[in-house]
């Protein structure tokens, strides 16, 4: 599932829960350890802290898929590198990973994510929300199914 803060990310993958899929989260484990980015710790330590973070949920989903299960992970995947290295975790444990894109505006994201901030784990603003645009490189598909500026790699729900 990727997409920027209040492109609908956590939404979906909490309705997928509904359809028997697994949900991992790094950004609610982010918050379990560390609290609200940028109140509870200071911005420039994030990368450290989110590497062990990372690393656990990368675990918990090779588990997940080894043990048969559907599984969908809420997390931006906002450059290649890291949709790829996460795609790579899937497949080397025989899982098909679907690359699920939700695409917004800037006026979408900031108007989901000021009506969300009570209960997301980071302060979002403005400027974080432009930051955030221009940091991720959004994905390209091959793959003819295209809607509601979503671009699906696969389709993972029945009609």
């Amino acid at each position: 599932m990727a997409g920027l803060p209040g492109s609908g990310k956590t939404t979906l993958s909490r309705a997928l829960t509904d359809r028997g899929f697994v949900r991992l989260c790094p950004d609610e484990e982010m918050f379990r350890r560390h609290g609200v980015y940028g109140v509870d710790f200071p911005r420039g330590i994030f990368p450290t802290l989110e590497r062990p973070v990372l690393e656990d949920v990368a675990a918990d989903l090779r588990a997940q898929l080894k043990a048969g299960h559907d599984v969908v992970v809420d997390h931006g995947f906002w450059t290649p590198d890291d949709r790829g290295k996460w795609q790579g975790i899937a497949s080397e444990v025989g899982a098909v990973p679907v690359l699920v894109y939700l695409a917004a505006t800037h006026d979408e994201l900031w108007a989901r994510s000021a009506s969300a901030t009570s209960s997301m784990p980071m302060i979002q603003t403005r400027s974080t929300s432009r930051r955030a645009i221009s940091s991720a490189i959004a994905p390209v598909s091959s793959h003819p199914l295209k809607r509601n500026r979503t671009c699906y790699t696969r389709a993972i729900l029945p009609p």
